[in-house]
């Protein structure tokens, strides 16, 4: 009775795999086994629902994994889940139609973690349903208390290296959000604009150095910056204290002026010689922050203006003039004003001439000067007062590009405030040195992450003014704002208020960028294992090592085991944030590298070749695509991409797949009736069978040396093209009268097909393991799983190796197939005759194969050492 339905039903087949699969314990990692191959995976954000291009780079690898694991290596292969931060929080406002900040913060806290553990369910029925070999007694949450404990250690170790610091200073600020940003969360978004040409008046007379008062009526206020590190004792100012951390700061003062005209009158009525200056910005409402206008030292036209002065147009404050190469003499005028803060330019002009600081523009994107206009309606009005005074003298219509938050999509300002950095600038180099000692693929995304780290302007902000997170653990003392730091014994800390020596202590409100947690996987993959090695030795759990996260008690031997990590598989974007961030943060903490290679996946497109998104209404619901056509043909469309390369989302793709699934079934069911029990090589003996197991020998070595480097696309390919092309197409229908038929060469054709088939099987496992594992379950039920290990295909020795190209049979029987269809005759009718010129001596060997195959009553033979090696001539006659 045959063990193969008819019909491949995926359904029951994953049910049934699925089933096996659990009772097995198929895919746990097993800490007592050395030859460790570790895959530091990248946990998915709980943001929303996952779409069909989250599936298409888990698939790739699960690949690398399930091959791994085949070749006998202990594959460590986890899962967590990014569970703290903005991306959740997001998610529960819109879900629940509420603001975190106008909720109670441990309600909303509460209600984030709810929802949480409901998404991180439907995600691992996702990754089970696709068929993801995951050990989940190694999955971790960002949000649990152990990862928030390791987080906060991480921040303490740095913090006492001198390493990171909290200062005020301007930084990007998410008016939506209402939170400080890195510079790896701000994307550029081309908008259309204005260049507005307004008139400044250029003072002549120069009697004011640029150290004096030059702002009229202002209140002036000098602190030292903030910058504390290392010593717990250091004091610092109130958390809450909006007050000043740089070292210049005005705030303007128009007390006894009518309106903004009037403000400062006296610095124009104190003013001559005045003549006018045309200066063109796209951001006219911040001329209250303006400072000075710079030209280039280059541009002829405004060498005279050094050392002189400029009135600003409506709020009249007097600005020094000031020559810098950095100005584009073609931008505009040529003259450009600093204002505080416009750009990063303006930030870099600051700090380079020891400029005030105006603020202006709040937290919420407001400028109270202008009666708390927002920035777009304040905009309008300054342009308005402009015209009302004939100092707007032109516009012109422009596309440019402006920094938005990467989250929200919001255009961003920058603002001054207290944060918590990390350094980098200070390390970029060592940094890049660290890069170059991972293997990249691509190695173009090597490139790419160097290329992102020359750009680097600042050091890297961690803290964020949000609800959901990893606390920062910081104390401040109510009364004199020094710093208390926790016992690590005490971590993770999350109390609002404590006591100490009748001292009342304040934790600092904000909490940790998302990736400041997700940047130490490798940290909490080592303290899983950790914990897994105790647990097995019956040992107690030591207190982890405050940087790498491993107890003390495991043995150096298995530490390098695991340190570095073999993998980080990932996807491009967000090489500049988890890849990057990873290897600052193993660089600074125990200075390695984090894992010997990267892996790095490219794009699932929409049908368009635009990037798949919800707010776009573009995304394809994997859930919907596995009912309908089963998981093995998902990840069969997964595998159709190169690595870092996008692909479309395609249906014709699945189609295909689907075709190669039934393919392989329905070559499985042929097979099934001709297996023998113990196949042996020595058995093979015939020239045809000889040439199928050389040339699959072939793809054996082909496959595994593309998955050594995990090109997964090119192995499919390769094995795909064999089996369907060499296999099916042509060697199962020259042997398939010599299987049914009682002739020479049946033994060594039945043990072909049993090798053959179980070869295939395995070539193929990594990619559909489905279909694969129901197969080999049923027609070798006496041998290891096929996702076990040590079940990867050795190559295959053979006792005889043929000296011609079996592709000769392929052209043979496509001669047969063209001749048959160009006169339009069955592929089943008999020809007469068959002429057949090759150099080959051993295709007569075939005769009984081919006469079969090709339905040929006779065959003539011409043996020429003419004909070069590999072509052979064919005549044919009805």
């Amino acid at each position: 009775m045959a063990k193969l339905a008819s019909r491949y039903d995926f359904s029951q087949i994953e049910y049934n795999c699925k089933t096996r699969w659990k009772e097995k314990q198929m895919y746990k990692f097993s800490p007592q086994y050395k030859d460790i191959f570790s895959i530091d995976t990248p946990p998915p954000t709980i943001s929303g629902s996952l779409h069909i291009g989250h599936v298409f780079s888990y698939c790739h690898t699960d690949f690398i994994a399930r091959y791994q694991r085949m070749r006998g290596k202990n594959v460590f292969y986890s899962l967590g889940f990014d569970n703290n931060g903005l991306p959740t929080e997001r998610l529960v406002e819109k879900s629940c139609k509420i603001k975190a900040s106008r909720s109670d913060r441990a309600e909303f806290v509460a209600l984030c973690e709810g929802i949480s553990a409901e998404r991180v369910e439907e995600f691992k029925d996702l990754f089970d349903s696709i068929g993801l070999s995951i050990d989940w007694d190694f999955s971790y949450q960002t949000n649990s208390e152990d990862c928030k404990r390791l987080s906060q250690e991480s921040f303490l170790y740095l913090y006492k290296k001198g390493l990171l610091y909290r200062k005020k200073m301007p930084i990007l600020w998410d008016v939506i959000d209402q939170t400080a940003i890195a510079q790896a969360e701000v994307e550029e978004k081309e908008f259309d604009s204005k260049m507005n040409y307004v008139i400044f008046l250029c003072e002549d007379n120069g009697d004011v150095s640029i150290g004096s008062d030059i702002h009229g009526k202002c209140e002036v206020a000098t602190k030292t910056s903030d910058r504390t590190s290392g010593d717990v004792s250091a004091v610092v100012g109130n958390p809450d204290d909006n007050g000043l951390a740089a070292d210049r700061v005005c705030k303007h003062d128009f007390t006894g002026a009518n309106s903004l005209e009037q403000g400062s009158s006296s610095v124009l009525s104190s003013c001559t010689n005045l003549r006018k200056l045309e200066v063109g910005t796209t951001r006219p409402e911040l001329l209250p922050a303006c400072v000075a206008l710079l030209y280039n030292p280059s541009d002829e036209r405004y060498k005279n203006l050094e050392g002189k002065y400029a009135i600003t147009p409506i709020f009249n404050k007097r600005v020094p003039i000031i020559p810098d190469p950095d100005v584009i003499v073609e931008k505009g005028t040529g003259l450009v004003m600093c204002c505080t803060f416009g750009d990063e330019m303006d930030i870099k002009w600051w700090k380079k001439y020891d400029l005030p600081l105006l603020e202006v523009i709040d937290r919420y994107g407001r400028i109270d000067l202008l009666g708390g206009k927002k920035v777009e309606d304040a905009r309008e009005y300054i342009l308005e007062k402009l015209r009302e005074k004939g100092l707007l003298t032109r516009q012109e219509a422009i596309t440019h590009r402006v920094k938005c938050a990467e989250r929200s999509g919001g255009k961003l300002e920058i603002i001054s405030t207290y944060q918590w950095y990390i350094e980098i600038l200070k390390h970029k180099e060592e940094l890049k040195n660290r890069v170059q000692e991972i293997d990249w693929l691509p190695e173009k995304m090597r490139i790419k992450i160097e290329q992102w780290i020359d750009g680097l302007k600042w050091d890297w902000c961690i803290s964020r003014q949000r609800y959901l997170g990893v606390r920062v653990p910081v104390y401040y003392e109510k009364e004199t704002g020094g710093i208390l730091l926790p016992e690590l014994s005490e971590l993770p800390v999350e109390s609002d208020v404590i006591f100490r020596d009748g001292k009342t202590y304040i934790q600092d409100k904000d909490v940790l960028d998302t990736w400041a947690t997700s940047s130490l996987s490798p940290q909490i993959n080592y303290s899983l294992l950790t914990k897994s090695m105790c647990d097995s030795r019956g040992a107690k759990q030591m207190d982890p090592d405050p940087v790498t996260g491993i107890s003390s008690d495991l043995l150096d031997e298995e530490r390098l085991q695991f340190q570095p990590m073999s993998l980080r598989p990932q996807a491009h974007e967000i090489i500049r944030t988890w890849a990057f961030y990873t290897i600052l943060r193993s660089f600074l903490e125990y200075q390695t590298v984090p894992w010997r290679r990267v892996m790095v996946s490219g794009w699932c497109l929409a049908s368009d070749k635009s990037k798949m998104s919800k707010s776009k209404g573009n995304t394809v619901d994997p859930v919907k695509l596995i009912a309908e056509h089963g998981a093995d043909v998902v990840r069969y469309w997964s595998a159709s991409a190169g690595l870092g390369c996008d692909t479309c989302f395609s249906e014709n793709v699945l189609l295909i797949g689907k075709k190669l699934v039934n393919k392989i079934w329905s070559a499985a069911r042929f097979i099934e009736q001709f297996l023998v029990s113990d196949p042996e090589l020595l058995k093979v003996d015939y020239v045809t069978d000889l040439w199928i197991l050389s040339r699959l020998s072939e793809v054996v070595k082909g496959a595994e040396l593309a998955l050594e480097n995990c090109d997964y696309f090119y192995a499919k390919a390769l094995i795909e093209r064999f089996f369907l092309h060499e296999y099916c197409d042509n060697y199962l229908e020259l042997v398939k009268s010599r299987a049914y038929n009682d002739v020479p060469g049946r033994e060594s054709v039945l043990h072909t097909l049993s090798i053959s088939l179980a070869v295939i099987l395995k070539l193929f496992a990594p990619f559909l393991p489905y279909v694969t594992d129901e197969i080999y379950s049923a027609l070798f039920p006496d041998t290891v799983s096929l996702h076990g290990g040590f079940t990867w295909p050795d190559e295959i020795s053979l006792a005889r190796k043929i000296t011609f190209s079996g592709n000769d049979f392929i052209k043979i029987l496509a001669k047969v197939r063209e001749f048959k269809s160009e006169h339009s005759i069955s592929m089943k009718k008999e020809i007469s005759l068959v002429e057949i010129k090759t150099a080959a001596v051993e295709m007569l060997e075939a005769e009984y194969d081919i006469k079969a195959a090709t339905n040929s009553a006779r065959i003539v033979w011409e043996i020429e050492d003419d004909v070069p090696n590999g072509l052979v001539e064919v005549k044919l006659f009805l």
